[in-house]
């Protein structure tokens, strides 16, 4: 019950990327495929595949389809749920490159350890009108070492996920002397709050920034009392390590308890997880393979 609940928020935060009026997601049984038009492979892509393997090939030529008409970049997303097993190796064959394996993480917020030491000067405050907005998004710009020419697509997404009646978006900046220095979001879907965008500027670097963002995020995320929550395991710069926190009810939250005990074995950890320091119940997802199209060369 914990990993697809990782799987559905991640997913649906990237395919939230394409939900402008310019975007296109196509979310069939066998896939989602999101299109923001943004000449950016952060930005497209597809994910939960779920493809049969007796014409598999046929099937990834058909979905990369509407981003060569684009001339489009583009990630595909490969988790524990991808089908068929030998996709990712069906993937290189048509040209993609396998850039990266990521983990996710899991834990109790009642379980979490002390607040990490506060940072002196620092304010972290969520982005709550325009002027806000456009300062979070140059810090992230500047943090993630991005185009700068992406600064107007990532105001339009910012605009619309976080500047809207009951958004699932929450971005929050880090404020430190006058000036925004760190990012961090807050995504809620599937029935979990899914941390995203943590970033600092190169020069307020290893200052335990990133750390304070990510708590803050974290603490918002939970219900009242706390039940749970992903920790990341990422750097001051990384868009896509994601971390969860159910949101279930009592009941539910007994559940997905149980169904954490039943899931963390020696026999699954090889496969979905990735050993880590266990803070309560946590444990770590081996998560999508990001694998690049080269359409963006």
């Amino acid at each position: 019950m914990l990993v697809p609940a990782l799987e559905e928020n991640t997913y649906g935060a990237y395919a939230d990327f394409a939900a402008g009026p310019q975007g296109e997601v196509d979310a069939t049984p066998e896939m989602v495929r999101y299109i923001s038009g943004v000449p950016f492979p952060l930005f497209n892509g597809v994910v939960r595949a779920r493809l049969p393997s007796h014409e598999l090939d046929a099937r990834i030529a058909a979905i990369l389809r509407p981003f060569a008409v684009r001339a489009l970049p583009l990630f595909w997303w490969i988790g524990p749920s991808t089908q068929s097993a030998d996709l990712g190796a069906r993937l290189l064959a048509h040209g993609f490159v396998h850039e990266e394996d990521m983990p996710g993480m899991a834990v109790h917020l009642h379980a979490l350890p002390q607040a990490p030491p506060s940072v002196p000067g620092l304010a972290v405050i969520p982005a709550t009108t325009g002027e806000a907005l456009g300062q979070w998004v140059q810090a992230g710009l500047r943090g993630f070492d991005f185009p700068p020419d992406l600064g107007p697509a990532l105001l339009e997404m910012g605009t619309r996920q976080c500047l809207r009646p009951d958004p699932r978006w929450i971005y929050y900046r880090g404020e430190r002397h006058g000036q925004t220095v760190a990012t961090a979001a807050l995504f809620l879907h599937a029935g979990v709050a899914g941390i995203y965008c943590v970033s600092t500027v190169p020069d307020a670097r290893r200052q335990g920034i990133g750390a304070a963002m990510t708590w803050v995020a974290l603490q918002q995320g939970a219900p009242s009392p706390p039940r749970a929550t992903t920790r990341p395991r990422s750097s001051d710069a990384s868009p896509r390590r994601p971390s969860l926190a159910p949101q279930e009810p009592d009941d539910a939250w007994g559940q997905v308890r149980a169904e954490i005990a039943r899931e963390v074995t020696p026999e699954n950890y090889a496969r979905w997880f990735l050993p880590t320091r266990q803070i309560a119940d946590a444990g770590a997802w081996e998560g999508s393979l990001i694998r690049i199209s080269p359409l963006c060369k």
